[in-house]
């Protein structure tokens, strides 16, 4: 189909992974075994929850201000 993403395809060559460490090549395992995009809410509600958790684990361990956090303020990220 012209104007569509095939992620199967196997000349699709735009994501190239990094696994320096063995912690890179588990998570990266993990992801592939999804196989999940996780673009938006619609497209992948869960990958897009884990994001918001992963987040707010990062704010709480660089200290951020709670405004800071998906939880309990008006903030976020984005991995």
């Amino acid at each position: 189909m012209p104007g569509m993403t095939h992620w199967q395809h196997p000349k699709f060559f735009a994501f190239f992974a990094a696994t320096p460490s063995l912690q890179a090549l588990v998570g990266n395992m993990l992801a592939d075994a999804f196989n999940q995009p996780g673009f938006n809410w619609m497209c992948s509600p869960a990958a897009s929850e884990l994001e918001v958790v992963v987040t707010d684990w990062m704010a709480s361990a660089l200290q951020l201000p709670e405004e800071m956090h998906w939880r309990s303020g008006l903030g976020g990220g984005v991995i």
